[in-house]
């Protein structure tokens, strides 16, 4: 697809197709505010989304990208400016199994059911590389929702969102009704109220997350489990300002210096075999995005 705005809502309607823009900052679906900007039933995993900014979408459920009894490939994308008046400002999840890769999903909104950025329903997630930042709920999970679901999180960045409202709880990632997280050279930081919060209402409500080689604010200390909950602290964790370059305006990258660069890990399932190759530097470093030089401030 050229670059270019395109004023449209895009529903998949399960075709298993390729979908490729020509360059995510330039080729931009706009959703008008009438609808969620993408949808997807039914797409198995030879389907493709890539190198497309979706904005300004409008939904009940997923403002910038809906999936149903899905499992797509989605890369190079930016979810941004998206709204949900239920759940899942940027991304709604339904039994789903997706994979995103260099993907951000910022400065998305949804009502008080939760999941300003994504919202997960009885589904399996694997994210790499991906930056979920400036989302805002008025409910549960500023960052993430997770119902019922699993998740593997590899160089995430998560950052600068927040879950206000009476139930607003879960600043980065909200769990609730037996989920679970794996969270590998990431980054949590400066979410509100809390960085990981589990729900602690019912006794089925039990969880956990793992969290190895992660910058989270607060340590351990900085995941709520209601005492219904597990969390493996795994090594190589801190608990250190990220010395992000100009997160106040977005920017994400790690400065000269930062204690996260070259302070993640190449083999991630300690096979002895690098699973990430493609570094700059002695080590990965934690978070989305790989420090590559110095950066202006």
């Amino acid at each position: 697809v050229a670059a270019g705005t395109y004023v449209e809502n895009i529903d998949f309607r399960g075709r298993n197709i390729k979908v490729v823009g020509e360059d995510r900052e330039t080729t931009i679906i706009d959703g008008n505010n009438s609808g969620t900007v993408v949808s997807m039933s039914a797409c198995s995993n030879e389907t493709l989304l890539s190198g497309f900014t979706l904005k300004n979408g409008a939904g009940v459920n997923g403002g910038g990208l809906y999936l149903f009894n899905s499992e797509p490939v989605l890369i190079n994308l930016l979810i941004t400016e998206n709204s949900a008046s239920t759940n899942g400002g940027g991304i709604y999840f339904d039994y789903s199994n997706p994979s995103l890769e260099n993907v951000t999903i910022s400065d998305n909104t949804a009502g008080s059911s939760g999941g300003g950025g994504i919202y997960s329903y009885s589904s399996g997630i694997s994210l790499e590389n991906v930056n979920i930042s400036d989302n805002s709920t008025s409910g549960p999970g500023g960052g993430i929702y997770y119902n019922q679901s699993n998740s593997i999180l590899t160089n995430v960045t998560i950052s600068g969102n927040s879950a206000t409202g009476e139930n607003g709880f879960g600043g980065a990632i909200y769990h609730t009704t037996v989920s679970y997280s794996t969270l590998l050279n990431c980054i949590l930081w400066n979410n509100s109220p809390q960085e990981i919060y589990f729900s602690g209402e019912i006794e089925w409500n039990s969880g956990s997350t793992t969290a190895a080689y992660c910058d989270i604010q607060g340590g351990e200390d900085g995941i709520i489990t209601n005492d219904n909950s597990t969390v493996t602290w795994g090594e190589g964790n801190i608990d250190v300002d990220p010395l992000f370059n100009n997160s106040e305006n977005g920017d994400y990258n790690l400065q000269e210096g930062s204690p996260c660069v070259d302070a993640g890990i190449a083999d991630l399932d300690g096979d002895g075999i690098e699973d990430i190759v493609d570094y700059n530097g002695s080590a990965p470093d934690m978070g989305a995005i790989e420090y590559l030089g110095t950066i202006s401030p």
